[in-house]
């Protein structure tokens, strides 16, 4: 053999021990592949396996740890002012405490009302969606739980603090009662310090309260588009009920008594005909007897006058 001939099988041998190489390194990647495959199954059945407990776990877990809303509160920041637990808005303050919030106004002019919907307000066409309630044919707005008050919604009121007292709390934990003091708005009249009724301004300075629904009836509308008089019931005060139970005790007194004298009234009457009636039985009778008298004396008279006669 030659030279060349002994160059060109070994080039043969090299690639041949190449390719083996190349095709065991295949043989094994593929091999590794099917294992972690395997592998990942048999991983993935025991997680599915036990998936449940896992999860049950987690849900206690969880229970335990704070969620994610109450974690928020707690960062939130408070009002610096004394006793605020309100959010601060702007400069460590709420809008309580002076915090300036610059807020949308109607795009009316001259209006400065918050806008609601739409650019305007509701003054100026803005209307607002509320929920209705869930029961058929009722338009009512939802309260609570789907449905409205009329259907089952209870209003939660916060009580007054003081104990044994059940009126509603106003402020500070307690009713005007217990010392509350409430700021009513009063008259935009200058020197007027009436309560605001309509419009911004009090009945003397042209503020209208609702008639009375009954034609030719000018008193105010209490309940129902009517007046008391014509059918309003108004919840009063406990004294103010204790007064009129007073008030109607005596009223009633009073028509027992007024009753009691026109039946004594009307029994002296029946009684005074009585006595009329024999008055004028008796004064009948008494003619009757005059007139027997008168005749008996006219009867003795002609007899005298026939005696006088006979002598003469």
């Amino acid at each position: 053999m030659g030279e060349e001939d002994e160059e060109d099988y070994g080039a043969l041998i090299y690639r041949e021990s190449q390719l083996r190489k190349a095709e065991a390194a295949a043989a094994a990647k593929s091999g590794t592949k099917k294992a972690s495959s395997a592998r990942s199954s048999s991983v993935n059945a025991a997680q599915k396996a036990g998936g449940s407990k896992r999860k049950r776990k987690s849900t206690g877990d969880e229970e335990q740890q704070p969620t994610r809303k109450a974690t928020q509160k707690q960062h939130r920041k408070m009002c610096s002012a004394d006793g605020c637990t309100n959010i601060v808005q702007k400069e460590g303050v709420c809008i309580r405490h002076g915090a300036m919030i610059k807020r949308k106004r109607c795009s009316n002019e001259g209006c400065t009302n918050q806008v609601q919907k739409g650019g305007v307000c509701r003054k100026h066409g803005a209307k607002k969606e509320y929920k209705r309630c869930s029961i058929e044919g009722c338009t009512n707005q939802v309260r609570k739980g789907g449905v409205c008050v009329k259907h089952g919604a209870k209003r939660e009121h916060k009580r007054c603090s003081v104990e044994g007292c059940k009126r509603f709390a106003q402020k500070g934990g307690v009713c005007v009662r217990h010392g509350a003091k409430v700021e009513h708005k009063r008259c935009s009249s200058e020197g007027c310090t009436n309560q605001i009724q309509k419009g911004g301004v009090c009945m003397k300075h042209g503020a209208k309260r609702k008639q009375c629904s009954v034609e030719k009836c000018t008193n105010q509308a209490r309940e129902g588009g009517v007046c008391k008089k014509h059918g309003a019931k108004t919840n009063l005060c406990s004294s103010a009920m204790d007064a009129q139970v007073m008030s109607s005790k005596e009223e009633f007194a009073l028509g027992m008594g007024q009753r009691l004298y026109s039946e004594n009234d009307a029994a002296l009457k029946g009684v005074k005909i009585k006595l009329n009636r024999e008055e004028c039985v008796l004064s009948m009778e008494l003619r009757k007897v005059t007139e027997q008298r008168s005749n008996y004396a006219a009867v003795k008279d002609a007899q005298a006058l026939l005696r006088r006669e006979e002598y003469a």
